[in-house]
């Protein structure tokens, strides 16, 4: 049994479904279960039950997957090793934020990193499921708060204010008071967040229009006029169209994770750092300090 063939098991067992493992392999659905039956084969035994569409390991099954698992870590060391050497700025670089700093914060901005290192390809995954740096699913990591356990290498790039913000057409309509207007919620899946616990405190009995995602969507239905939100003032205070009602306030940090067996390989360094510096140019937009006063609520 080889290497290839063991990816295949372990994104079975890691996605759930065909489908998920096609992705996390770059292949089709048909391949992946072409390979899973190879595998089966070779080793004599069922390694996966089909469960209400789902793909659950067998007792067979999770003996494999230790053992798979072992082997990945193997190849990663390798890999690690030889990549720590190369100084060389060119290759690929695997980084995994959330959709809200991607779209709405980096992906304007790479055209200076294009520039600077033209041989560098970025792979960018917007996931909120926090991608495992150990076992190199991602090679850097922007995440909303300070991860804990050993393995990585952190540094804080910025602390997020947010504030509530309304578009233009519904303050000038309907006031500035955000406790008379409707809501734009976080969905209940948020409802642990800082931002989501910040708007339950404050503004408890504020009439609700809409639940949606935290970041984007969030903000597209204040565009749309649909009503107030919290939203973080990176996003917002860019957008001529939308008006804070009232101060910002510092609820999220933004933390750069690099895996520690990374941070002398020459690509990823180069990305790390040019973020550093991004970040640390737009630290003012971060803390909600580039938009004019907000709108006064009626005294």
């Amino acid at each position: 049994m080889n290497w290839i063939d063991l990816r295949y098991v372990l994104a079975a067992a890691r996605g759930g479904t065909l489908a998920a493992a096609a992705r996390a392999v770059s292949a089709d659905a048909t391949t992946v279960a072409r390979r899973l039956a190879a595998s089966e084969r070779t080793l004599g035994a069922r390694l996966f039950d089909r469960i209400d569409g789902r793909l659950v390991p067998t007792a067979a099954g999770e003996v494999a997957l230790q053992r798979a698992e072992a082997i990945e870590q193997e190849m990663l060391a390798l890999e690690q090793a030889i990549g720590g050497r190369d100084g060389a700025l060119w290759g690929s670089v695997r980084m995994t934020s959330v959709n809200a700093l991607l779209c709405g914060y980096l992906v304007p901005r790479l055209g200076d990193f294009r520039v600077r290192y033209p041989d560098i390809v970025l792979e960018l995954v917007a996931d909120t499921s926090h991608l495992n740096l150990s076992r190199r699913e991602a090679d850097l990591a922007l995440r909303m708060s300070r991860p804990e356990g050993g393995g990585v290498v952190t540094r804080r790039l910025a602390r997020l204010a947010y504030a509530v913000y309304a578009g233009r057409e519904l303050t000038a309509r309907a006031g500035a008071d955000p406790a008379q207007l409707p809501w734009i919620r976080y969905e209940d899946r948020y409802a642990h967040l800082p931002e989501a616990q910040w708007v339950a405190r404050r503004y408890p009995g504020a009439p609700v229009v809409l639940r949606a995602s935290v970041g984007v969507l969030s903000l597209e239905a204040v565009r749309a006029g649909l009503g107030v939100a919290l939203l973080p003032c990176y996003l917002a205070d860019v957008d001529p169209d939308l008006r804070r009602l009232g101060a910002p306030v510092s609820l999220r940090e933004v933390w750069l994770i690099l895996h520690a067996d990374l941070k002398r390989t020459a690509r990823v360094r180069a990305l790390a750092d040019w973020l550093a510096a991004q970040f640390e140019r737009d630290a003012a937009l971060f803390a909600g300090g580039t938009q004019h006063p907000p709108v006064a609520a009626p005294a």
